[in-house]
């Protein structure tokens, strides 16, 4: 065949190659282009125009645009320019969904917060008040004397708690109503019963202390609770009431009732107790403190999800207490209240219908 040489080569090939223009649609979309030598019959196809994603919103009023403009198409419109300015918009809008969400949520715990700190106000006049869950004790004044004419009172409830156990074979805690564990065995309680000696509970002072209230009160937490009541101007600040209470020889007593309920049958154990503290607090009658201890906030606090984090450091930094400890004593001879209840013991505890000693 004959030889053709490169220049006719090139005459041959220039009318198939032509250079691509933009055309008015493409530049109306902003898609970005370059002059390229291509045979014409070759179309430039939508993934060999490289579009560039736009910025993302820089300004406050860009970010509003989006949130507010709404997105009015759905991908896949055929410009690419447009499909991520929907995308942009529709991010945007769910970060604005999610913030508001939070706000809400956050605004209504205020709100909550905001009511309960307002029902903690009252007008009444007292300044002190024991926790309402264990007693109602209420004193209007700062004088130390009223303070403990109030506050130390005599437990209204005291009592020696008698307990009796039978050793059990293994079973489990479901199959009998009452099981303890003795000594690393299973027991039954066969009877349980408590003796009131809280009508000779008194204090364990000498009768001539003045003032009275005083009796039984170390001396020591006497002066401390004496400058601490008009000095003291932390609000979430309180005093823990101890009373130890004493009964001379009880342990004897205590013998007695075991080895007459074994003497009249009972082959068990018996367990002879009583609580030698009681102890309970008294709080200031505060709004601040009010709100600070309320249910209300504690569950708000909860539900916050982070409020533990905040309320517990701070309760522990704020709330500090002082403690004043008084003495009781049993006034009643163990052998005058052991003629009152040997007769009425018995293999199955404390009977009662048995007639008192003559």
């Amino acid at each position: 065949p004959p030889v053709r040489s490169a220049a006719a080569v090139a005459t041959t090939l220039a009318p198939q190659v032509e250079q691509v223009q933009p055309t008015a649609e493409s530049e109306a979309a902003g898609w970005p282009w370059a002059p390229v030598d291509t045979p014409a019959a070759v179309l430039r196809s939508d993934a060999d125009l490289r579009l560039q994603e736009p910025a993302p919103a820089g300004s406050a009023w860009e970010v509003l645009r989006d949130v507010v403009g709404g997105t009015g198409a759905s991908l896949g419109c055929g410009n690419r320019t447009l499909d991520h300015l929907l995308i942009r918009r529709m991010q945007t809008q769910d970060k604005a969904v999610m913030l508001m969400l939070v706000l809400a949520y956050a605004g209504s715990l205020l709100f909550s917060a905001c009511l309960a700190y307002h029902q903690a106000h009252n007008d009444s006049q007292v300044k002190y008040y024991a926790d309402p869950r264990q007693h109602d004790l209420m004193f209007d004044g700062h004088d130390l004397e009223g303070f403990l004419e109030t506050f130390n009172q005599a437990p209204r409830s005291y009592h020696l708690q008698v307990t009796g156990y039978l050793p059990l074979a293994p079973l489990p805690e479901e199959a009998v109503e009452t099981v303890a564990e003795l000594g690393g065995k299973q027991h039954r309680v066969v009877f349980s019963f408590a003796l009131d000696i809280s009508p000779w509970l008194v204090r364990d002072g000498a009768p001539e202390t003045d003032p009275p209230s005083l009796a039984g009160v170390v001396p020591e937490d006497a002066e401390v609770l004496n400058k601490w009541l008009p000095n003291n101007h932390n609000d979430l600040a309180c005093v823990q009431m101890e009373r130890h209470i004493v009964w001379p020889n009880w342990e004897e007593l205590a013998t007695n009732i075991k080895c007459k309920i074994r003497q009249a049958g009972f082959d068990g154990i018996v367990v002879v107790t009583h609580s030698g503290t009681e102890a309970f607090t008294v709080h200031k009658n505060r709004r601040w403190a009010n709100f600070m201890h309320s249910q209300t906030l504690k569950v708000l606090a909860a539900l916050s999800l982070f409020g533990f984090f905040f309320y517990s450091p701070y309760m522990w930094f704020r709330q500090s207490s002082i403690t004043v400890r008084c003495k009781y004593r049993i006034d009643m001879p163990i052998e005058r209240y052991w003629a009152v209840i040997g007769d009425k013991l018995g293999p199955e505890g404390f009977d009662p219908a048995q007639p008192p000693p003559q």
